[in-house]
């Protein structure tokens, strides 16, 4: 983000890079949404935070939701999401 999160600071390109791939990382809240669209509901979801500080909303992929708890540790990946054939596009997540 080019431009300072807070309101009174108003400063621009101020801020450092920081990559958070190989960051430890928990699972800070989630949830399971049936009613939101997925190839094998329920779609799961929810917050992670960081160990060194930040947090992020990510989908959360390969496991069931009775499997998922509060503070359980998390390892991020980068994942087709969806192929959308008739278009020839794909996403990643």
């Amino acid at each position: 983000m080019d431009i300072c999160v807070n309101p009174a600071c108003d400063h621009v390109h101020t801020q450092d890079d920081y990559e958070f791939a190989d960051q430890p990382a928990k699972v800070m809240t989630f949830t399971g949404d049936l009613l939101a669209v997925s190839v094998d509901p329920p779609a799961i979801y929810g917050m992670i935070q960081f160990e060194r500080g930040g947090r992020f909303m990510a989908d959360f992929t390969d496991c069931d939701l009775s499997d998922v708890k509060v503070g359980m540790p998390v390892k991020m990946s980068f994942r087709r999401k969806m192929t959308d054939n008739e278009r020839g596009f794909t996403g990643y997540f």
